[in-house]
């Protein structure tokens, strides 16, 4: 399986390559594909054709979603992979993360900034100052964010960088047809020939 998804993504890579030879020069890239490449860290050693794709494929004006568990799993097959990635992805959403390590990468990535801090004294006053602090902390990736919760992180290409808390929509359940239903109760079922064996499951 891995060998086949190494040779799937050299040839989206190949054909990312021909696609940019052929965009006339000041003309708008309109894409012409999705190329979706989803568990990348299940991929081991095949996922390093993924650096190459990446960057021939925003050339070509084709769009690349890369999806993973974490950070770790783009490091785990390469340690140039994750800023090579981070690098040529104009858009990153960052859900829930599971580990600190992990967390800490998401909350360097959206980096810090200068935010008014302010104190007060028993005698009324109130003092401002600024300070650096990360603008998203560790906690909230690691705690806060509830499953469908993500931080959007958009570089600035056509306008300037944002970031923003976003709620992803969630898929909802696929209505049962009456023959997916009865495969369903035929594999939570015991029948009573089963003796000794509780009905319910």
């Amino acid at each position: 399986t891995r060998k086949g998804g190494g040779w799937v993504r050299l040839g989206m890579g190949r054909l990312a390559r021909q696609l940019s030879d052929t965009v006339p020069a000041g003309g708008k890239n309109i894409p012409r594909a999705l190329l979706l490449v989803d568990e990348v860290g299940a991929l081991g050693s095949a996922a390093r054709h993924l650096r190459g794709l990446v960057g021939r494929a925003r050339e070509a004006g084709l769009a690349v979603v890369l999806a993973t568990q974490g950070a770790s799993d783009l490091e785990a097959v390469d340690r140039a992979l994750l800023p090579q990635v981070l690098q040529d992805t104009a858009w990153q959403i960052v859900f829930r993360q599971g580990s600190p390590q992990d967390a800490e990468r998401m909350q360097a990535l959206f980096g810090k900034a200068w935010m008014i801090d302010e104190s007060w004294s028993n005698d009324g006053r109130v003092t401002k100052h600024q300070v650096e602090r990360w603008r998203v902390s560790i906690d909230e990736f690691m705690n806060d964010l509830q499953p469908g919760d993500a931080w959007l992180r958009v570089a600035p290409i056509d306008r300037g960088w944002r970031q923003e808390r976003v709620r992803v929509a969630m898929p909802q359940a696929p209505k049962l047809s009456s023959e997916t239903a009865i495969r369903k109760t035929d594999r939570n079922h015991v029948w009573e020939s089963a003796h000794g064996v509780s009905e319910s499951v």
